[in-house]
């Protein structure tokens, strides 16, 4: 919440400040990995569509994420399996989760947010002049994944050891749209999650 990106962008953009249902969506898919009720594959549904009701940019991330996550699940399921040499049984399982609650979790987000997306995406590809960027562009204005653990420039402790290296690799981006750094809490908060 108090990254300088997230900051600089609620003071511009509203529907940037709006990170309220990220950690809905992490809690309700956690839960229904967890149970594997349909009810609770709905409601991870219905979060993932709150995140599209608030921002395309907020959707486009929950799409990287709840990917990442699955993926991370399905590694998971994969080495319970391995450890109870039971590898063909966990593969029958986590195959049979994804098509029935994977399958209800996807219809409840299209039936919530088909009627927001769709009139965008027709828009986009009818016009993709005005829609389309060059691989140039792309590339200036991107986010490299680096960004996210060197501190950014104006760091006050950080800064002088990584202001040469930022401004020669960052392309055109203002100071605010540069700064995606997590931070050392949460950087460590995720580390000691993961371990």
């Amino acid at each position: 919440m108090a990254s300088p990106f997230h900051l600089a962008m609620a003071m511009q953009y509203q529907a940037l400040s709006t990170i309220q249902w990220h950690p809905l969506l992490v809690l309700a898919v956690l839960v229904a990995l967890r149970t594997r009720r349909y009810r609770d594959a709905a409601l991870a549904g219905a979060a993932f569509a709150l995140i599209w009701f608030s921002s395309y940019y907020y959707g486009w991330f929950g799409v990287w994420f709840l990917l990442a996550l699955l993926v991370a699940a399905a590694f998971a399921g994969l080495i319970r399996g391995i450890r109870g040499r039971r590898v063909p049984a966990a593969v029958r399982d986590g195959a049979a989760y994804v098509v029935t609650r994977g399958s209800v979790a996807v219809a409840t987000f299209l039936l919530l947010a088909a009627p927001m997306i769709a009139p965008l995406a027709f828009r986009v590809a009818s016009d993709t002049g005005t829609y389309s960027r060059s691989v140039e562009d792309l590339y200036h204005n991107a986010v490299k994944p680096w960004q996210y653990v060197l501190p950014p420039h104006d760091n006050p402790f950080f800064g002088r050891f990584t202001r040469d290296f930022i401004q020669t690799h960052t392309g055109i981006l203002p100071v605010y749209e540069q700064s995606v750094y997590l931070g050392a809490v949460p950087a460590a908060l995720a580390v000691l999650a993961i371990v």
